[in-house]
């Protein structure tokens, strides 16, 4: 994909004749930035709002630190587990043993 793919080209003819280049020409231009005065109030609306639930999920998310305490705790359950399996498997086998003898 070429840079140049996403460039509008800009000509000269459209600032000598006013012409902003969007629709209705340089007559429009008030009320087209009354549109978008309208829309950017309901956009800062949205973001207010998603800005809140971010700050909101902040709240709930763990950070490296928290993970990696997490891994170390899971680690030692699982070798203390693994420890505790062997000794009662062997356990009753021994016991196991002597009954049988």
């Amino acid at each position: 994909m070429n840079n140049n793919d996403n460039i509008v080209p800009f000509t000269q003819s459209a600032v000598r004749n006013g012409n902003s280049g969007g629709p209705g020409g340089p007559g429009n231009m008030e009320r087209r930035v009354e549109n978008l005065e309208k829309v950017t109030v309901g956009i800062r609306e949205t973001l207010a709002r998603l800005d809140a639930r971010t700050d909101a999920l902040k709240e709930h998310n763990a950070s490296k630190a928290d993970m990696s305490d997490l891994k170390s705790s899971l680690i030692q359950w699982f070798v203390g587990t693994a420890i505790a399996m062997t000794a009662l498997a062997s356990a009753i086998s021994f016991g196991l043993a002597r009954f049988l003898q």
